[in-house]
């Protein structure tokens, strides 16, 4: 009777332990997860940095270009004033 308790436990603690290593594996692979979401986040933020000054550098660029246009355009009708 001693003996197949002895064994049940041997069993279980054997058991267990690889419940653990799995465990540690699982935790090992969701922190990877974690780690490469993060670095998406990080991507993500500089896109969108990058987009807004671009979209300010566009409309500094198109305020420029009208100016300019406006500009061409008073030289050409500045004769009739």
């Amino acid at each position: 009777m001693r003996r197949i308790e002895t064994e049940q436990t041997t069993d279980n603690s054997a058991a267990l332990q690889d419940e653990l290593i799995q465990a540690a594996e699982r935790e090992r692979q969701l922190q990877m997860q974690l780690d490469k979401l993060d670095k998406l986040k990080d991507d993500v933020s500089q896109f969108r940095k990058w987009l807004e000054q671009r979209s300010n550098l566009q409309k500094d660029f198109d305020d420029f270009k009208l100016e300019q246009e406006m500009k061409q355009r008073d030289s050409k009708f500045s004769g009739f004033q």
